[in-house]
């Protein structure tokens, strides 16, 4: 689901959080992600069709900015396996599944796995 986040030039001005006069994207919600797309790409591939997922950079990059661009083609298989915070947030995305796990992990191992995203 990390790939489905809103481009910067497209990221709802609601989300934004200024801190010590900083401007920062709020990435720690559901409508930080572009639902509507990853669904479409979900239903195109359930119904045998390939997809062109997007590639989302956090920033490193040379702008500095938070960029999508295209990226790998995924084709479709007897079972898709979505990862992500927000994976049971939306009722239409629950409603896609045939199986769904929660897995709780600790505070530092969440940090982890965004050190390792971001960077």
């Amino acid at each position: 689901m990390d790939m489905y986040y809103y481009p910067h030039d497209h990221f709802p001005a609601h989300l934004d959080v200024t801190l010590e006069g900083k401007t920062y994207k709020n990435f720690d919600t559901p409508e930080a992600l572009e639902i509507g797309l990853l669904i479409e790409h979900l239903t195109k591939l359930q119904a045998g069709e390939s997809i062109q997922i997007p590639h989302y950079d956090f920033g490193n990059n040379p702008t500095g900015k938070q960029l999508r661009t295209p990226g790998e083609i995924i084709e479709p298989r007897d079972f898709i396996i979505l990862d992500g915070l927000f994976g049971l947030t939306d009722e239409h995305l629950r409603e896609m599944t045939d199986v769904s796990i929660f897995i709780d992990i600790s505070p530092l191992n969440r940090m982890a796995r965004r050190l390792v995203r971001d960077f």
